[in-house]
């Protein structure tokens, strides 16, 4: 069912070659129902990370492809040629039309969703930018529910039901934390200070690359290193590219600074607690922060 609500969807994983791109699309209802994970298991995957993106293996309908991780999208998306949409998008290749369709079954690890909503769309130029084949990418209303733990050493995703005692467990390691002060549709919202300023950045595990809003360095468009401080702790020199990112509004409609890519804060482990709206960062005591 559709709403009047318009959804901006920021795939930053496209920006890859420093392009950008921006769909809107009417809300897609994606409420699904028939989950066969009711008793709430901890889960872990096995990913790859590909130029910066997280790929995981996941079954549609009894058909296993390559899924990327991304907590920026609202739902389900399913690669797939899409003649007569009733979904406009706009990316770097162009406008082109998704579809609202209805799958029998989607699984990932020992999670089966039944009735799933989800998204088609044509990602023949997404195939091309990563250079392998992508089935689709795995949206917030997959984990929904979960505490979502990204092991960037092991290259394990972990899907966390119950998260007590997972931070105490991890004494070898350095660790910060930081509130999530509110969300851009299901996409989380931090404040950082870059480059010595605080920013309010989406938090965006399907990004490639950090993005800044033009309108803070509008004489600045190249990609550049900037500093990224959590909790007043240098933690690194990230890459940022710039794009006009004016429509980006959090859900209390405050202003965007920017996209953060989760990957390039090169941290050993990163744990996003929806529960109590706080992730946290590991990083090996090896490594100087």
């Amino acid at each position: 069912m559709y709403t009047s609500k318009k959804y901006i969807i920021y795939w930053v994983l496209f920006l890859t070659l420093s392009s950008a791109f921006t769909s809107t699309l009417r809300a897609i209802d994606t409420d699904n129902h028939g989950d066969k994970d009711v008793d709430k298991v901890n889960v872990t995957l096995d990913f790859e990370l590909v130029d910066g993106l997280i790929v995981v293996q996941a079954s549609c309908e009894g058909l296993e492809g390559n899924y990327i991780l991304d907590t920026g999208a609202p739902q389900l998306l399913i690669n797939q040629k899409v003649r007569s949409g009733d979904v406009d998008l706009w990316t770097t290749q162009g406008q082109q039309k998704g579809s609202s369709i209805e799958i029998a079954s989607f699984a990932y690890g020992a999670i089966i969703k039944e009735d799933v909503t989800a998204l088609a769309m044509d990602m023949t130029f997404i195939e091309e930018l990563i250079g392998r084949p992508v089935a689709g990418i795995l949206g917030s209303d997959m984990l929904k529910n979960y505490s979502v733990n990204i092991d960037y050493e092991q290259r394990e995703l972990s899907l966390i039901a119950d998260r007590a005692g997972y931070t105490s467990s991890m004494a070898e390691y350095n660790m910060t934390s930081i509130s999530i002060i509110d969300y851009m549709d299901d996409m989380p919202i931090v404040e950082m200070k870059v480059d010595g300023e605080k920013r309010l950045l989406a938090f965006d595990t399907g990004a490639a690359i950090s993005v800044m809003d033009s309108k803070i360095e509008l004489q600045n468009s190249s990609t550049r290193l900037r500093t990224v401080h959590i909790n007043n702790v240098h933690i690194g020199d990230a890459p940022f590219t710039s794009f006009n990112l004016s429509e980006l509004k959090t859900n209390n409609s405050e202003a965007v600074d920017g996209i953060l890519s989760v990957t390039s804060l090169n941290a050993s482990k990163v744990l996003i607690d929806y529960s109590s709206n706080r992730i946290f960062f590991f990083w090996s005591k090896e490594k100087s922060l």
